[in-house]
């Protein structure tokens, strides 16, 4: 008992200070938060298994792996009906010319490779051969 006693006549002076009391009370508080958040966070997904002990069970599985089939078809659910409507997909699509614009981009591109291109001609293409004489220019207009 007496050392505690030597202890806190050491530390008193200095606990008197405003701002160590202060400092003191904000470093509590970040670690009580930082434990709490901690532990939460391990309630929720550990252990991924329960944990029995001859068939009794001593530590039930987590919340999250326990009920992951619910919980995937809330969120699917929930993000079909109110994030992702056909409502939003026709704004974006048509309300705001994205379609319009895109199509445009796409038929400016198909446009200008195909007048960039250099065709032959179809007589060119025609063996010499079977050419019918009418479609080979004359002598004269070469």
């Amino acid at each position: 008992m007496e050392i505690l006693s030597d202890i806190h006549d050491l530390a008193a002076p200095f606990l008197k200070n405003i701002w160590l009391q202060m400092g003191l009370l904000v470093a509590f508080a970040t670690l009580h938060g930082y434990a709490g958040a901690w532990l939460a966070v391990r309630m929720l997904f550990r252990p991924r298994r329960p944990v029995k002990l001859f068939g009794i069970t001593v530590f039930p599985q987590g919340m999250i792996p326990r009920n992951r089939d619910r919980l995937a078809a809330a969120i699917g659910k929930a993000v079909g009906e109110e994030l992702v409507t056909s409502d939003t997909i026709q704004e974006h699509l048509i309300g705001r010319d994205f379609l319009k614009r895109k199509l445009d981009a796409v038929i400016g591109e198909y446009t200008a490779a195909l007048l960039e291109t250099n065709y032959p001609s179809l007589i060119e293409l025609c063996p010499q051969a079977s050419a019918h004489p009418c479609l080979m220019p004359s002598p004269a207009f070469r």
